[in-house]
């Protein structure tokens, strides 16, 4: 982390999780660093977007899903991934039959 940094999360963090950050990363609290947290801007607007782009051709989240599941009977082990975080895992996608 460089002086003037900023930590940033947009995840919804449980209230019963606690994190720790290295005081040698952190600059032993003398490097002017900022932590903050929030949801993604732009809400549901930002993902009308995107999903027009995936629509239109233009962005491509394939690569970003690179763990898949068949059915309602996999949605417990998506989440058991997700919570997990194998190393290589991006994003899981959960396949729904209509």
């Amino acid at each position: 982390m460089r002086c003037n940094g900023n930590i940033s999360s947009i995840a919804c963090i449980s209230p019963s999780e606690t994190y720790s950050v290295p005081a040698m990363l952190f600059g032993l609290g003398e490097s002017d660093i900022t932590i903050k947290n929030g949801f993604c801007p732009g809400g549901a607007y930002r993902v009308q977007k995107m999903l027009e782009l995936i629509k239109y051709d233009r962005v491509h989240p394939g690569k970003l899903l690179n763990y898949t599941f068949d059915g309602f009977d996999k949605i417990e082990e998506a989440f058991w991934t997700m919570a997990n975080k194998p190393r290589d895992l991006v994003k899981p996608i959960v396949y729904i039959e209509k």
